[in-house]
This record gives C-alpha cells, structure tokens and sequence, in this order.
C-alpha cells in the first residue's frame, strides 16, 4: 500500500496540479515524498523554475522544514509571493547567467523545472543548472508534452527523447553509442534516473565516501568470516579508488603481500596509490615489477597500461597494451594504435626550421 499521501494531500489543499486530484493530476507528489523524505528536514535550499500562483512554493516550504526555497519566475508580479523561507528570483531559465547566480547565490541540493516547458529551454536550464547541484543532490523536470515534438530537422530533441537518451547512456556506458553528445560534467555526474508520467528526476553522484568507516565495517566482516580470497585486494582497491588515506591503503597493500605473494593486481594498486601522493619515481618502479609478474586479466593490463602511459612510459605502456590486446583483440586494437602513435609523434625528429 503506498504510504506515502503527506505532501500529496497537502498540495491538493493548495491547489497545484502536482497533486493527485488538481487540475490535470499529474501526481507527481507522492513520487517526490519517496525520493526526497530524507531532505524533509536538512537545511537544504530548494530552487524552482516556475512560481505562477506561488502553491507549490508553499507545499516546498511545508514539507521542509529547514530549507530555503528559491522561486524563480518571468514575472514581476511572482515577487509577491516571498515569504520567510521564501525568496523569489525573476528572470528567465534561458539566461545561463541569471542562472549561474542564483545557483552561486543558493547551492542548491534540489532542482525543479515547472517552468516554460519547452524542450529547447528544459535541456538549456538542465545542461547549465545540473553541474552546478550538489552532490547527491536531485534534478526534477516536469510536464514533459508540454509543447509540441520539435520538427525532425531541429537541432534540439523533445525532452522526453533527450533524458531517454540520457538514461540509456548510462545503463549502456560505452557499449551504447549515442547520436546525443552529452558533457562530461553531466554523464560522468549521473547517479541514477527515475522516469514516471511525463517527468524525470535526476540524481547526481555524491560526496566522496566515508572510507575509513567502510574500512572499519570490512575489517569487523573479515573477522567472522572464514579466508576470503583476495578480500584484502579488493579492501586495498576500495580505498585506492574512493581517494581513502593513501597510508592506509599502503599499509592493506603490505599486509597483503607479505602475507601472500607480489601479484600483478597488488603491484598495480601500490603504483596507482604511489601516484595519486605524486611519488612518481616510486610509482614507476612498482609498476615495472607489475609488468615483469604473469600476465593477468586483460583489464587489469590495461589499467597498467593507463598509469604507464600517464607517468610518461610509452614503450612500457605499448608493450602491456599489446598484451591485453592478445586477449582482446577487438576491445584494444584502437588502444594499441593510439599508444604507437604517440611514441611514434614523441620520437619524430622535429622539423628544418
């Protein structure tokens, strides 16, 4: 049974169609109060496009209790409708400065677009708006269908086929090509997606995590658990790529060698964390005894070739890029020739002046 009827009844009492039982009906209140329960009572600023009437700025107010709502809005007149809590802001979603401020001005945590509904200004304010939330924050575009499917000349998709794509775009990573191009600062920042009738909410990646924590909670697991092979590998890779204590990373990494054996996993987690604190001849010197133990897993390869290639060792990183390459052929021959143009481009002998 779906519990969740608070922020629904109490839009419903001031009259905006997010509710369930208003106008068109959109109900898009009670997907919010699932997703958004446990901001209800941070102090969190909320910021959306579209006042009007001013009834969802004070369903936002009610149900947080802490947060600031920034409304923005076209039109002067919306002004009225500031309050405490509540703070009004007109101009247009189209104007990527406007925006930059007021965003600048009030970090926002959730972002709602109620606001013109038309695909080329939703995908503007989204692409301009979106890298500016912060992490783990949320993204809700609403109505889609507002206006009619841009002509198939457009430049610009409909909304819906834009964070369709989006979607598809991270579920398929590069597996899915993709005739949309999205930035870097918005596919490498999605978390998730959730799409429901005729809206989408956005999620961004969050914070860095807690890793001394997740640290303490694996060592407690490990001591009721019988040998996990490799356990200490992975713990060590864990802190290594969530930017955990590079000392502590080092000192799983020791443990683990001492205990066992040098491999080339274990090897290629030294060097990348040797890197990261910009010990770079170390790093290399690591990486030069991963590359003489067995070979490994394709993907471990190529994450060898990766640090080589970025600590200025091209031939070493040629030589473990084609050794991947005989594993997988069709997934590193494109890696394989970049790599060989670059010594290639590197050792030409400049030109005559």
């Amino acid at each position: 049974m779906d519990g969740y009827v608070g922020l629904d009844i109490i839009g419903a009492m001031e009259g905006t169609d997010k509710s369930s039982c208003v106008g068109k009906a959109w109900d898009y209140l009670r997907h919010y109060e699932a997703a958004l329960k446990d901001l209800q009572h941070e102090k969190i600023n909320l910021i959306e496009i579209g006042v009007q009437n001013g009834n969802s700025t004070r369903v936002w107010k009610w149900f947080f209790s802490q947060a600031n709502i920034i409304g923005i809005d076209i039109n002067p007149a919306c002004a009225r409708w500031a309050q405490d809590r509540v703070k009004i802001e007109i101009g247009s979603q189209t104007d990527g400065k406007f925006l930059d401020r007021v965003c600048h001005d009030h970090p926002p945590t959730v972002i709602i677009d109620d606001g013109s509904h038309m695909s080329e200004h939703i995908i503007f304010t989204f692409e301009r708006a979106f890298p500016q939330l912060l992490p783990g924050g949320y993204y809700i575009i609403e109505d889609f269908g507002g206006q009619p499917i841009p002509p198939a000349k457009s430049k610009t998709p409909d909304a819906a086929s834009y964070f369709l794509e989006l979607a598809r775009c991270c579920h398929g990573g590069q597996l899915f090509k993709s005739n949309q191009k999205f930035t870097k600062a918005i596919l490498d920042q999605v978390d998730s997606i959730t799409l429901f009738k005729r809206a989408a909410l956005v999620r961004k990646k969050h914070a860095a995590r807690d890793v001394p924590k997740a640290v303490a909670i694996a060592e407690a697991y490990l001591g009721e658990q019988q040998r996990l092979a490799g356990a200490r590998d992975r713990l060590a890779a864990y802190v290594v790529r969530h930017g955990g204590p590079p000392d502590l990373a080092e000192n799983i990494l020791q443990a683990s060698i001492e205990a066992d054996k040098p491999s080339a996993l274990r090897l290629l987690l030294r060097a990348e964390n040797l890197a990261r604190v910009g010990k770079t001849a170390e790093a290399a010197a690591v990486l030069k005894q991963a590359a003489e133990c067995p070979p490994g897993l394709h993907l471990v390869m190529l994450r060898m070739a990766t640090l080589q290639s970025s600590l200025g060792d091209l031939e070493g990183a040629l030589q473990i890029a084609r050794q991947a390459a005989r594993q997988r052929p069709k997934h590193y021959a494109k890696r394989v020739a970049a790599l060989e143009q670059q010594l290639a481009a590197r050792n030409r002998p400049p030109a005559p002046q």
